[in-house]
């Protein structure tokens, strides 16, 4: 919806307007639009406090009816927004500025807005740290159970981050499940990851890089991790070419439901990664 429909919506429920949450109290009513930022309300025990989320969000804790679609990244359902009353709403973005529109609405209608770019795995730290003090009302010494909780995930995912030699020697390629394959480069989360085992990532350019078959050919990594977020009953499709280049031992499954969405979950699947690097 244009940014200019949205003064006529404030017309329309001007005259019975929803009074902003008491920020006093303990009453929280979370939107996000954001499927790494749901998923990672839900790992903090937040989940019962979402009273809306984007269209691409796949609730772990709650029915998906229970917490209604408001809208993604660019198309947004105003009205709908404004009726929920929400106490915070939380964004995939640089800055609370890059959107323009909601952050009228947050000063108009008194919601608390924040933005979180989660691009790499300090991005997902800084949420971690941040929310507890978020959700409390500014107080950053209470204890609460989202402080403990966001505390425990940060250990987990510190944990497994260490520092080792497990990958030592291996040039690895890391790739989504298709044809031709997505590659994860430089500065991506799994290839911070891969950095931590001493492993070389083949992809030396920054971010995700498309790639053909000639490039998996020429680059010649030793092992092939396939990321999916499905089961893995059939074998990789890079591993089903007629393609001596690319032997089927080398390509090795690295499965999680929501590996690609940024959060503390990946802390499993980065033990997953550090599993199959340690087989010979």
């Amino acid at each position: 919806m244009h940014r200019w429909l949205i003064p006529i919506f404030i017309i329309l429920l001007s005259g019975c307007r929803p009074q902003p949450p008491d920020a006093s109290s303990d009453q929280l009513r979370l939107i996000s639009l954001s499927p790494a930022l749901t998923g990672i309300l839900e790992d903090a025990g937040l989940g019962d406090s979402l009273v809306g989320r984007s269209s691409w969000c796949v609730l772990q804790t709650r029915d998906q009816n229970d917490v209604p679609a408001v809208g993604d990244l660019h198309e947004r359902d105003w009205e709908a927004i404004i009726r929920l009353q929400p106490s915070h709403v939380l964004i995939q973005a640089d800055s609370v500025e890059q959107d323009a529109s909601l952050l009228d609405l947050s000063r108009e209608y008194g919601w608390s807005l924040h933005a979180w770019p989660l691009r790499d795995v300090e991005d997902i730290k800084v949420v971690l740290h941040e929310l507890p003090t978020i959700v409390g009302n500014g107080d950053e010494t209470a204890s609460n159970p989202t402080r403990e909780t966001c505390r425990a995930l940060l250990m987990d995912l510190d944990d497994s981050m260490m520092p080792s030699r497990i990958g030592e020697n291996q040039r690895v390629m890391i790739v989504n499940d298709q044809i031709p394959p997505l590659a994860w480069g430089q500065g991506t989360y799994l290839d911070q990851m891969l950095d931590t085992t001493g492993a070389t990532n083949v992809i030396q350019q920054e971010g995700w890089q498309q790639l053909s078959m000639e490039d998996v050919v020429r680059l010649k990594p030793d092992r092939i991790l396939v990321v999916t977020s499905g089961p893995t009953i059939e074998r990789p499709a890079l591993a089903g070419l007629d393609n001596e280049s690319i032997p089927e031992e080398g390509c090795h499954w690295l499965a999680h439901p929501r590996i690609n969405y940024p959060g503390p979950h990946l802390a499993e699947a980065f033990l997953g990664m550090r599993a199959i690097l340690s087989r010979h």
